[in-house]
C-alpha cells in the first residue's frame, strides 16, 4: 500500500467588512446623544475593530426641504462631532431651534473600514422638534394712567424683551 499526502498553501485573503445603514431618531433637548455609524456593520475576518472614514453630512433637509445643497465634513460644519465611528450630538444646542412637530434630518456618507478595505455606505438620523417655552422677562415701561380713563395696553407691549426660541412660533398674550 502506498500513502501520500499532499499539502497546498492557502493565502489569507482579506475580504471587505460589510457595511450597515443605521438610522435613529431622537428629540432635541435631551441632552448629548450618540449615533453609532457602525451600526450593522461586520467584518468576517475580524477580531480588528472596524472605523469610519471620510464622514460628510451630505444634506440636511428640515421639514422635508432641503437647506444644505452641499457636502462637508461633520467636524467642521458645527453640528457634532465623530470619534471612533460614533456621532455626538448635543440636542439641547441652542441653535437647534426646532418646533413642536418640526423635525431635521442630516444624512451622512462615509466609508466602513477594516483598516485595509473601506466600503461606502449611508446614515440618516432625525432630530424632532419640542416645543420650548418663551423665555425673557418684562421690559415694557407703561405711562401712569388716569382713574376712570380708559387705558389701551398694546400686546407689542406686552410682549417686549420676550422671545421663543422655536422657529415659526408667534408670541401672544
Amino acid at each position: 500500500t502506498l500513502t501520500s499526502a499532499a499539502t497546498d498553501p492557502v493565502a489569507n485573503v482579506n475580504d471587505a467588512p460589510v457595511a450597515g445603514t443605521p438610522s435613529s431618531v431622537v428629540d432635541e433637548n435631551t441632552g448629548i446623544v450618540t449615533f453609532d455609524l457602525l451600526t450593522g456593520s461586520s467584518d468576517v475576518d475580524g477580531p480588528s475593530p472596524l472605523d469610519v472614514t471620510n464622514v460628510q453630512i451630505t444634506d440636511i433637509t428640515i421639514n422635508g426641504v432641503s437647506v444644505a445643497d452641499m457636502t462637508f465634513p461633520v467636524d467642521a460644519a458645527g453640528f457634532g462631532t465623530i470619534s471612533g465611528g460614533v456621532f455626538s450630538l448635543d440636542t439641547s444646542n441652542p441653535d437647534i431651534d426646532l418646533g413642536a412637530g418640526q423635525n431635521a434630518v442630516l444624512s451622512f456618507s462615509y466609508e466602513v473600514t477594516d483598516g485595509v478595505t473601506a466600503v461606502p455606505t449611508t446614515a440618516t438620523f432625525q432630530l424632532n422638534g419640542v416645543n420650548d417655552a418663551p423665555t425673557g422677562a418684562p421690559t415694557a415701561t407703561l405711562a401712569n394712567g388716569t382713574e376712570d380713563v380708559a387705558y389701551t395696553v398694546y400686546a407689542v407691549d406686552l410682549l417686549a424683551g420676550f422671545s421663543d426660541p422655536d422657529m415659526n412660533d408667534t408670541l401672544a398674550v
